[in-house]
């Protein structure tokens, strides 16, 4: 059974549907329309949606998120609550300790709580608005070169419909190639395509 590998170009490919990633596809997009350029933007996403595999809670410094999208309030960013004091401990088996001084990078007031999950569909839904198109459900699973061997022209999506042997089911479908002349590697912690990209 051989089905026929499906090619789609981009100009530009987000490789992770994380909060770095989406955040620049959106930067992207708005650079693009300031220079009156039209732009053909993927991300993919290993998750059944965006926000899927972001599953902690996250303190956010509202400074990067006003350049950002500026009108965010009005865009109804999902914000849990604001940070109205810190306090450190020293944590024992005995007890808690407060302690007097905090590091100045854990100096937290006025910055954000939020759900991280919450927050990258928002801005999921943000960069589709934008024009982002956006493929949850794709794992990335091979990085392709062009024929110099170095240079990155996409990636090959995981393919769909195996068995638990390994071999294709009548269900099967094969990955497409993403092909884009910019690929961006959000992978995360546990990404294994940057793994390939640096050997």
């Amino acid at each position: 059974m051989s089905a026929e590998r499906e090619a789609i170009d981009f100009d530009v490919l987000f490789v992770g549907g994380g909060p770095a990633s989406l955040a620049g596809a959106i930067k992207l997009m708005h650079l693009a329309k300031e220079k009156n350029l039209s732009l053909e933007v993927a991300l993919i996403e290993k998750g059944a949606e965006i926000g899927s595999h972001a599953v902690s809670g996250a303190v956010l410094n509202p400074v990067a998120l006003k350049e950002l999208i500026p009108d965010y309030m009005e865009k109804t960013c999902p914000i849990e609550t604001t940070v109205n004091d810190d306090e450190f401990y020293f944590l024992s088996k005995k007890g808690a300790y407060k302690l007097p001084l905090k590091p100045r990078y854990l100096h937290n007031k006025g910055y954000y709580i939020i759900s991280l999950s919450k927050f990258t569909r928002w801005l999921g839904g943000i960069a589709e608005n934008l024009g982002v198109n956006i493929f949850p459900g794709f794992d990335g699973k091979e990085v392709l070169y062009a024929d110099d061997g170095k240079t990155i022209v996409g990636i090959r999506t995981g393919d769909k419909g195996l068995g638990k042997d390994g071999e294709p089911r009548e269900n099967f479908e094969p990955g497409i190639d993403l092909m884009a002349k910019v690929t961006v590697f959000g992978e995360g912690a546990r990404g294994s395509l940057m793994k390939d990209v640096e050997q």
